[in-house]
């Protein structure tokens, strides 16, 4: 009776840490995926404040300067930085900020609105409403920001940020980090 316990134990035991190793396989597996996807310029499609689809084809500047801003219209750190694309406008006028959200559309009219947004002729603002920047991007912090420079990822920031790190990774040569 005790032989059957125990092996029944150590059988649970290994069936768990071989369960385990498969989910951290997987895990690392989609990782390396989404890395090697958002190494260029993804494939995407959301919809604008105006519900229109804006995809890939709808860029200006497809091999410019592109910065992926994955937000939330009530997160205070998102906030703050719509007050620094105001602010330093100047220095992201050759940027194209695609602003993401899945947030509902009179949450985003209404940050568009007290935020001025709309006075930024490079800034669009984007509905995720069908949930893809995560499966896309891999990340659904937010504040988050992809930055783009001839459709190489240049940077990746999770979290709030100085506006002079969006900037400055456009500074860099052609290949360079």
């Amino acid at each position: 009776m005790r032989k059957a316990i125990i092996f029944s134990i150590a059988s649970i035991l290994i069936a768990l840490a071989a369960y385990l190793a498969y989910r951290i396989f997987i895990t690392i597996q989609q990782k390396q995926s989404i890395e090697k996807i958002t190494y260029t310029l993804p494939v995407f499609a959301f919809v604008t404040v105006s519900n229109k689809t804006f995809s890939n084809a709808d860029l200006e500047n497809e091999n410019g300067k592109i910065i992926f801003n994955f937000f939330s219209p009530t997160c205070e750190h998102c906030q703050y930085m719509a007050t620094q694309y105001l602010k330093n406008k100047e220095q992201l006028k050759e940027s194209t900020i695609l602003m993401v959200t899945i947030a509902d559309s009179s949450s985003v009219a209404k940050f568009n609105k007290d935020y001025q947004l709309n006075t930024l002729p490079n800034l669009i603002l984007l509905r995720d409403t069908k949930f893809q920047f995560y499966k896309i991007f891999g990340i659904a912090t937010v504040p988050s920001f992809f930055i783009y420079k001839q459709q190489k990822l240049v940077k990746k920031i999770i979290g709030e940020t100085k506006i002079e790190n969006l900037i400055v990774p456009f500074n860099f040569p052609e290949g360079g980090k």
